[in-house]
């Protein structure tokens, strides 16, 4: 997995969940030798079939990225901070 993110990777997401989530963030953390990348998604509608998100974006995502969500979390509603940083590294280089 390369070590950069962009904004654009984010926009890809935002263009899948299309109007399902009303906020998301992506983390990326190291486990490893290995980069991970998680999506964090508070649904805009409880009532989105997540299973099916997940598909969706599992398949998705990658096509435009060129890199694998490692997984996606769905949080409650008010997790992300509305004046957050759409991609978090997490990563530490000691």
């Amino acid at each position: 997995m390369p070590g950069h993110y962009r904004p654009k990777d984010i926009n890809h997401l935002r263009s899948v969940v299309n109007g399902r989530c009303c906020c998301e963030q992506l983390i990326v953390s190291r486990s490893g030798e290995r980069d991970e990348l998680v999506a964090k998604i508070e649904l805009a509608d409880e009532a989105v079939d997540e299973a099916r998100l997940s598909v969706l974006l599992s398949e998705r995502f990658p096509q435009v990225c060129r890199v694998r969500l490692d997984r996606i979390e769905y949080v409650p509603k008010g997790t992300i901070p509305q004046e957050r940083r759409t991609i978090v590294d997490q990563r530490r280089w000691e």
